[in-house]
């Protein structure tokens, strides 16, 4: 994770791990490494559906010692990306950063699919991430 290494670069590698050990004790798979959800709890909402990643989830994912000697300060950013140009469907994503935190990447919280609108209940789409952050 660390070094953004694909997918399939990861199950190649542990592909040539298993040949030239057998008994190497890593599994065949990069999901089954990372210990990949095999099942996502999507929340139907009103207006669409919804699935919440998680900010400490999402957390999780960056190196713990840049993290330590920070304060972290976050930027939350919430729009609209329409899947097409000519289509009904979009998302509405809940991106993270930590700003203070120097080459930080966005992060995905929540992500809201609707058809042609936005959520329609700002307080239920919004919920459980302002359980984690305590938002005024």
């Amino acid at each position: 994770m660390k070094h953004n290494i694909t997918a399939t670069a990861v199950d190649d590698l542990l592909i040539i791990l298993k040949v030239y050990d057998k008994d190497c004790p890593v599994p065949k798979c990069s999901k089954t490494l990372l210990k990949t959800p095999q099942r996502y709890d999507i929340v139907e909402i009103q207006g669409g559906s919804y699935y919440h990643f998680g900010l400490e989830n999402q957390l999780k994912f960056f190196d713990y010692h840049q993290l330590i000697y920070v304060s972290l300060h976050l930027k939350i950013g919430i729009d609209c990306v329409p899947i097409t140009r000519s289509g009904r469907k979009q998302f509405w994503p809940i991106l993270g950063i930590i700003s203070s935190v120097n080459n930080s990447k966005p992060f995905l919280i929540v992500l809201f699919f609707g058809e042609n609108r936005k959520p329609g209940s700002v307080s239920e789409s919004l919920t459980p991430f302002e359980t984690f952050v305590r938002l005024p």
